[in-house]
């Protein structure tokens, strides 16, 4: 199972994600970009844009 979220932004964009990055968030449709910060592989991506919401979806 791969984890797919898009970045709250006026362009939507596709960023593919390990699930060992976000086992911990599998609970929730919906997390903070607080949680995702703490994650080095995501640090750069939502230092620099500045998310306030990231959603994410499943798929096979």
């Amino acid at each position: 199972m791969k984890f797919v979220y898009y970045l709250s932004l006026n362009k939507i964009e596709l960023v593919h994600i390990t699930h060992s990055i976000l086992q911990k968030n599998t609970s929730s449709q919906s997390i903070w970009w607080g949680n995702l910060l703490s994650e080095s592989y995501n640090k750069f991506v939502l230092s620099a844009l500045m998310i306030q919401k990231v959603k994410f979806f499943t798929y096979k």
